[in-house]
């Protein structure tokens, strides 16, 4: 059995400013997410950078980044074993006039443990928000869409 990383449940997120495979802007998928919303984890074994990669999926498949690597072979190992976990957008970090880019962590829980509660947006962040909101544009979650069976099955 895969060891756990017990020492911390959350977790940073790396490569936000990037964009993905498709096109898709990671920091716009983040400007729709809020502290909380549901998230994935999946593995990505074929990664050319790192074979323990693990990337973070909102519920509609979009990758906002990847668990930091100092991590990621502990939990590469328990995803392939099958242990159940649940995770969480636990903070958003920048947003801000004099950081307007978004940095996020997540939280992450094993075998039916909770989760910890997520840090809410302050004011300065949702005064910004409201300022550069594209109106919806981008931002909105399609449930619609077709998910894994792997992504699915963890979120129940």
């Amino acid at each position: 059995m895969a060891k756990l990383p017990t020492r911390k449940k959350v977790f940073d997120v790396k490569g936000e400013a990037q964009a993905n495979s498709d096109g898709t802007n990671r920091q716009e998928i983040i400007a729709g997410l809020e502290p909380g919303d549901i998230l994935a984890l999946e593995r990505e074994p074929t990664n050319e950078h790192d074979p323990n990669a693990v990337k973070v999926v909102t519920r509609s498949g979009e990758c906002v980044g990847y668990v930091e690597r100092s991590v990621a072979q502990d939990i590469a190992a328990s995803l392939d074993e099958g242990r159940q976990h649940f995770a969480h957008l636990h903070e958003i970090r920048g947003g801000v006039e004099d950081a307007p880019n978004y940095g996020i962590k997540i939280a992450v829980a094993w075998d039916g443990r909770q989760l910890p509660k997520p840090k809410m947006l302050d004011d300065e962040q949702l005064k910004f928000k409201d300022r550069h909101s594209t109106g919806g544009a981008g931002c909105a979650v399609l449930f619609a869409v077709a998910l894994s069976p792997f992504v699915i099955s963890n979120w129940f």
